[in-house]
């Protein structure tokens, strides 16, 4: 099996696709656990060819990109994230509101939106439980700089990060932290818990770093803001830095169900289809996509008082598998997507006719601008349906994904898929 050079992986870009406030990140590297087709699929048929250009340019210019369906945060968790973000570092509300930490607790007008940047929320839910997660960043973070900028209870020169909100344990503040004040990254993060009034911190996970490129504008691209939640790390975008850890032991945030969604639609689409790319569904994720399921979802969120009934919320349950592929070759399939049910979204079939939604089944992902590779670029993708006919394209958003790292050890877990705010995705070549 040939792995890409780091090299060849620094001039890649992912492309994020309009499957709304989903993303699937796929950097193309070996990874343990895809799966190679099998011999049988020189029987299949060969893929279909992309469209006419002046099909996806039209596609382009009618959506600009991907749209977005934020799902919120319920009020009853944003309020504790809150709570928790300032007892951590009470000092930038205390300059903003001229009041003592102690007041805070009693000032309704003190909005979680303020500090938390809520669009680009992460869920995390599984075929098995529904909602299992949710991560936040802090407001602002695209424009910010990785230096500390509080302390920590302790004294300790810190940078707060964002929140997270497990459904089987609550709350938790992640805290990147410096032991030396002078260098120039954070050497530990720190996830900080609230125990009988008290704040307390543990260190389980492992700290590493990469760099986006960005926009001509030196800007980070706006898919690449926020936060990639996948099965084997997690990254926060802050600036042009992308601050990323994952458990010390290798723990993985799987969803078995997913991975065997995606083994069975792998098996399906090599029954008809001659391709070479390897699906790691190993690293395979569940999501809530479609506009229309998002949308109830949202509101259900938004009206739920109780947390433990939240993640069996019926209209929140997932509608989607999806992976990536360990190895990119021209031409061939940048992932893969199963369908548990019709979906709404913006799609269009192949002679550019906007059908608006996506029917149930298993797709082969095909990037259909590759010569688009400027982050930020709108751009378009191919689903190719198992069916052998139902295909459909989707708008898109040219973006970095897990960006390069110093360390090659780093670099060599970026091909996997992840969850984000903004779209599903794949990668130019």
């Amino acid at each position: 099996m040939h792995c890409l050079s780091h090299i060849q992986l620094s001039k890649m870009t992912q492309r994020a696709a309009g499957f709304v406030l989903v993303l699937l990140v796929i950097i193309a590297l070996c990874l343990p656990g895809s799966i190679k087709p099998s011999a049988a699929q020189g029987n299949g048929q060969s893929l279909p060819a992309l469209p006419d250009r002046s099909i996806l340019d039209k596609i382009v210019k009618d959506t600009g990109g991907p749209s977005i369906t934020p799902l919120g945060i319920p009020a009853p968790i944003s309020n504790q994230l809150l709570t928790m973000a300032i007892m951590l570092n009470a000092g930038p509300i205390s300059g903003k509101n001229n009041l003592q930490a102690d007041q805070f607790f009693d000032m309704p007008h003190l909005q979680p939106d303020q500090f938390f940047d809520i669009p680009h929320a992460v869920y995390f839910v599984s075929f098995d439980s529904g909602l299992k997660s949710i991560l936040v960043p802090m407001a602002n973070l695209s424009n910010a700089q990785l230096a500390s900028n509080m302390q920590t209870t302790d004294g300790v020169p810190a940078f707060l990060l964002g929140g997270t909100f497990a459904f089987d344990s609550g709350v938790m503040m992640l805290v990147v932290t410096w032991k030396d004040k002078n260098a120039n990254k954070p050497s530990e993060l720190r996830v900080y818990t609230l125990t009988n009034g008290a704040l307390q911190y543990t260190t389980p996970y492992k700290l590493f770093y990469r760099k986006f490129k960005g926009t001509k504008e030196g800007k980070v691209a706006p898919g690449d803001q926020g936060i990639i939640l996948a099965a084997r790390e997690t990254c926060f975008a802050v600036g042009l830095d992308q601050v990323c850890y994952s458990p010390n032991k290798q723990d993985k945030q799987t969803d078995p169900k997913a991975a065997a969604a995606m083994s069975d639609a792998v098996t399906a689409l090599s029954k008809v289809y001659t391709f070479t790319a390897k699906i790691d569904t190993d690293g395979a994720l569940a999501e809530i996509a479609g506009t229309n399921w998002r949308t109830q979802c949202a509101a259900k969120l938004a009206a739920a008082t109780g947390i433990p009934s939240m993640p069996t919320i019926t209209e929140c349950s997932a509608t989607m598998a999806f992976a990536g592929v360990s190895d990119t070759q021209p031409g061939q399939p940048i992932g893969a997507i199963h369908l548990v049910k019709d979906i709404q979204q913006p799609a269009y079939d192949l002679k550019g006719n906007n059908v608006g939604k996506l029917t149930a089944g298993n797709y082969l992902i095909i990037d259909a601008t590759p010569d688009l590779t400027d982050a930020g670029t709108p751009a378009v993708l191919m689903l190719v349906n198992a069916d052998g006919k139902s295909h459909f394209l989707i708008p898109s958003q040219v973006i970095e994904g897990f960006a390069d790292s110093d360390d090659k050890d780093n670099n060599s877990r970026k091909g996997q898929a992840g969850i984000k705010d903004a779209t599903v995705g794949a990668h130019g070549f």
